[in-house]
C-alpha cells in the first residue's frame, strides 16, 4: 500500500495559478469521489485553502494521480500549470502533511488556521466516504503531532498570521490608522481575526459587507461596525480608505469599473486594498488604476519577517517531532500490508485444528485408546501447523545461501 500527495502552494505557484486550482468544499468532494470511481486512488482527501491545493491518496502512485488530474480539470489549465505541482510518496508524503498541519510549511511560519482547515476537509471526506482506514490513521497521527508541537515548542508563541501581516502592511502605508475607514469584505474566521488586529492597531471605523447579510451583522456586532449588503458595495466603496477581502466567492466581487467610480467620487484620493482570497475577490485589473494600491496574499510573505525569525528554532524542534511520528506511522502502514496474509494464515490454522479435533473425537467414540488418540492429535497438528512456516524458512535460508 502506498500513500502519496500531489499539490501546489504559495512557493510553487503564484496566486494567478493557484486560483485556477482552487476547490470549494463541494467540488473537492466531487474530485475525490471521481478519482476513486476512476480507480486512480483507493482513498482520497482534498485540502484547498488560499495558499495551497493538495490531494492525498492511497493506491497507485502520485504520477498516475497527477496525469489524471490534468485530464479532470482541462478547463483553465495548461502544461505550465501542471509544472507547478509537487509530489511526494510514503514517508515524504507523511512528513509533508504533518509539516502542513503544524504550520511550518505555511507562508506565515507556525500559523494555526491551517490545522482547522485540514480538520474540516477531513470531516467532509469522512462524511463523503472518500477516506478509509489508511488515510484516517494518517490524519489521526497528524492531528496528534500538531497537538504535540503546539504544546512542546514555541511555534505559536509570537503574533504572526495572515491577518496580522495584512494589518502590518497597512501600518506601513498609513502613519495614523486611527483615522482610516476600513471595509471588511467577508465574515469568516479570517475577517474576525483581521478585525481584532485592526482594533488593536487603533482602527475605529469599520464597515462589514458579506454575501450573507446575517453573517455580516454578527461580525459587525463584535467591532461595533456598520453593516452593508453586497448590492450596496459599489455605492459605499468611495467612503472607505482600506478594503480587506476574504470570501469564498468563485468570481471577483470588486471590479475595475466599481473602483474607477469610487476614485472619481473620492477626487482620486488613494485607496489601499488587500485580497486574501483564492480565487481572488478583487479583479487583478484594479491594480492598473494609478490611485489604488492592490495587494494579494502573495505580497504578505516578507511583511512579518522579524516575528517569523523568532519561530525558526521552534520549527526545527517541530521537524524532529514530525520525523519520529512519520516513521512510526510508516511502520504501522507497512504492517497493514501483511494483515491479510496473517489473517489467512490464522484462519487456515483454525480450520486445520477444527478438522483434527473432529477426527480425534470420532476415534474416541469408536473406542480407540485415548492416549493414542491424543498422541496422534499432537503429532498431526504439529506437522500440519509447522508445514507452511517450515517451507518459508527453508526458502529464506536457501536464498540467503545463494546470495552468499
Amino acid at each position: 500500500m502506498s500513500i502519496f500527495a500531489i499539490g501546489m502552494n504559495h512557493r510553487s505557484a503564484p496566486v494567478a495559478v493557484r486560483e485556477l486550482w482552487s476547490f470549494t468544499a463541494d467540488t473537492a468532494t466531487d474530485l475525490a469521489m471521481q478519482a476513486i470511481q476512476d480507480k486512480v486512488v483507493e482513498e482520497a482527501l482534498v485540502i484547498s485553502t488560499c495558499n495551497r491545493t493538495e490531494i492525498y491518496g492511497t493506491g497507485t502512485s502520485p504520477e498516475v494521480l497527477l496525469a489524471w488530474l490534468a485530464q479532470y480539470k482541462r478547463s483553465g489549465s495548461s502544461d505550465v500549470d501542471m509544472q507547478h505541482f509537487y509530489k511526494y510518496a510514503n514517508l515524504e508524503a507523511t512528513q509533508h502533511l504533518m509539516r502542513v498541519a503544524t504550520g511550518i510549511d505555511s507562508m506565515i511560519l507556525g500559523e494555526s488556521q491551517i490545522l482547522g482547515q485540514i480538520k474540516q476537509a477531513f470531516k467532509q471526506a469522512v462524511a463523503a466516504g472518500t477516506v478509509g482506514k489508511n488515510l484516517q490513521q494518517l490524519l489521526q497521527h497528524t492531528f496528534a503531532v500538531a497537538k504535540t508541537v503546539r504544546a512542546n515548542t514555541n511555534i505559536g508563541s509570537y503574533p504572526v498570521s495572515v491577518a496580522y501581516a495584512a494589518v502590518k502592511l497597512f501600518e506601513r502605508i498609513f502613519s495614523d490608522v486611527s483615522t482610516v475607514r476600513v471595509l471588511l469584505l467577508g465574515a469568516g474566521d479570517m475577517m474576525t481575526l483581521t478585525g481584532k488586529h485592526l482594533q488593536q492597531a487603533g482602527v475605529r471605523s469599520f464597515v462589514v459587507c458579506n454575501r450573507t447579510y446575517n453573517a455580516a451583522c454578527k461580525l459587525a456586532e463584535k467591532f461595533q461596525a456598520k453593516t452593508i449588503k453586497l448590492d450596496q458595495l459599489a455605492e459605499y466603496l468611495p467612503n472607505v480608505d482600506i478594503v480587506i477581502s476574504a470570501t469564498a466567492s468563485t468570481t471577483p466581487l470588486i471590479n475595475k469599473k466599481m473602483v474607477q467610480y469610487a476614485l472619481k467620487l473620492r477626487k482620486f484620493k488613494p485607496m489601499s486594498m488587500i485580497d486574501l482570497s483564492v480565487p481572488r475577490d478583487i479583479a487583478p485589473q484594479v491594480a492598473e488604476l494609478a490611485d489604488v494600491y492592490l495587494y494579494s496574499i502573495d505580497d504578505l510573505e516578507n511583511v512579518v519577517a522579524t516575528n517569523t525569525i523568532a519561530r525558526y528554532d521552534a520549527a526545527h524542534q517541530a521537524q524532529s517531532i514530525i520525523n519520529v511520528a512519520a516513521e512510526k506511522f510508516m511502520t504501522w502502514l507497512k504492517a497493514q500490508q501483511h494483515v491479510d496474509l496473517l489473517r489467512d494464515f490464522r484462519g487456515g490454522n483454525a480450520v486445520i485444528c477444527a478438522n483434527s479435533v473432529q477426527q480425534a473425537l470420532k476415534q474416541l467414540r469408536a473406542g480407540k485408546d485415548p492416549e493414542v488418540v491424543v498422541a496422534d492429535l499432537a503429532g498431526s497438528l504439529t506437522n500440519k501447523l509447522m508445514h507452511q512456516p517450515t517451507m518459508l524458512l527453508r526458502n529464506v535460508i536457501f536464498n540467503k545461501s545463494e546470495s552468499n
